[in-house]
């Protein structure tokens, strides 16, 4: 059994049959903290995931929504990636031109 360094509590246990079990606090351990937890087997497959009751992102969520709303915004933020993009490319070409010259 291990014990998970942020809350203290035991985590899943589980043998080679992959049957596991767990062996938590009164207090729902990382349940009951609000922490999103995924259980793989040990080859890495999926076995489970524990998610809190209430959503992190409602939030989050929310005021994407509302900021969607405003069209200059959006305008704003539309220029912005297409700048970057642009600017990413140039920047691209610019080593590739760089260590292909440098080959001849």
């Amino acid at each position: 059994m291990r014990h998970c360094r942020r809350c203290g509590c035991a985590t899943w246990s589980g043998d080679a049959s992959g049957q596991y079990r767990r062996v938590g606090r009164r207090d729902g351990g990382i349940a009951g903290a609000g922490v999103e937890t995924v259980f793989l087997s040990l080859g890495g497959r999926f076995r489970g995931r524990l998610t809190p009751m209430e959503g992190k992102n409602v939030f989050v969520r929310q005021a994407q929504f509302r900021r969607y709303d405003d069209e200059e915004f959006r305008l704003r933020t539309a220029c912005a990636i297409i700048d970057g993009k642009i600017r990413n490319t140039r920047h691209v070409l610019q080593r590739y031109h760089r260590t292909t010259r440098t080959r001849r």
